[in-house]
């Protein structure tokens, strides 16, 4: 049985260990090395700017090709709630399906793809001036519409979002951004 650490909060009741986590989970939790304690947080907490986290960001899609008024993706940021929830889902779904040390490579190549195009859906909130192959007209956001785009799409679409995604710099808070001007 593990044992507790000897710095650790009262862990006798179930709402003392409650307790725990909610300060663990809001990042505020003291941590002590080499006899020095510093403040933890969630730089996110900070910096970030919720609503673009949450809503997204619009990225253009290679601009220098299509110009400003080109096809765009609204993207969220990696860490969101949303993808946050879907990556819990899809862990657990590969988890339960090919146990708990699986190795990517032995995961089919359709299972594979399934799951990184689930993960990709959930960055995504909205689109603009977005073409199919042989549409005359723009294609209207939806969940079906881009499912459909993910699950066609190669790699490079796929990569972009992500990449989208993982820039820091398109979530900042505004204020953030001034005070690094300054």
């Amino acid at each position: 049985m593990a044992t507790k650490k000897k710095d650790a909060p009262s862990m006798d009741t179930l709402e003392d260990v409650a307790a725990d986590l909610e300060v663990f989970e809001k990042g505020k939790r003291k941590v002590t090395k080499d006899g020095k304690t510093f403040e933890m947080f969630v730089l996110g907490d900070n910096v970030f700017d919720q609503a673009k986290e949450d809503d997204g960001v619009w990225c253009p899609v290679d601009e220098s090709r299509y110009g400003p008024d080109g096809p765009s993706l609204k993207v969220r940021r990696a860490g969101c709630d949303k993808s946050m929830d879907v990556n819990k889902r899809m862990e657990e779904f590969l988890v339960d399906r090919f146990g708990a040390n699986y190795q990517l490579d032995d995961i089919p190549e359709k299972v594979q793809n399934y799951v990184t195009a689930r993960r990709t859906q959930a960055l995504v909130s909205d689109w603009k001036h977005i073409k199919f192959t042989g549409d005359e007209e723009d294609r209207p956001f939806s969940e079906e519409h881009l499912w459909s785009a993910l699950v066609n799409a190669d790699r490079t679409l796929l990569a972009f979002i992500m990449q989208q995604a993982l820039n820091q710099e398109n979530f900042r808070k505004e204020e953030i951004e001034g005070m690094e001007k300054n």
